[in-house]
């Protein structure tokens, strides 16, 4: 216990080496999400996914270097609840990022149906040929 009191008297007289650090690289993660979305020429869904890769580094630098995560006790089981809570935001991120930008229009649907709610096959300027062309 005194070996405990006297590690945290130390620890916070000394220099916060470890805040400098995560306060550098997260304003250096900044200025490179900046710098991909105004200066590159990548295709939109390709600096949206490298956005997405800075914001979860930056995180994690910030969940680490901030926050003191995966210190003390029951550091690791803290550890184990954020990469679980990380992995639900992710699939609900990128499950509402595909299901609104893969085209789940009801446009295309609802120029295939006539008045009645029925499909209608016929392409536009075609008219449908009821007789029987059977040779009879």
């Amino acid at each position: 216990m005194a070996h405990e009191k006297e590690t945290t008297a130390t620890h916070s007289h000394s220099f916060p080496w470890m805040h400098v650090v995560g306060f550098a690289l997260s304003i250096i993660f900044t200025l490179l999400a900046v710098w991909v979305m105004s200066q590159t020429h990548w295709s939109w869904n390709v600096r949206v996914i490298v956005i997405f890769i800075f914001a979860f580094i930056q995180m994690t630098v910030q969940l680490h270097m901030f926050m003191h995560m995966g210190e003390g006790k029951s550091g690791t089981v803290q550890i184990g609840h954020t990469w679980f809570a990380i992995a639900i935001a992710v699939i609900i991120v990128v499950g509402s990022y595909l299901v609104l930008t893969t085209g789940h229009l009801h446009t295309d649907h609802e120029n295939h149906l006539d008045h009645g709610g029925h499909e209608n096959h016929m392409n536009h300027g075609e008219h449908e040929d009821h007789e029987d062309h059977s040779g009879h």
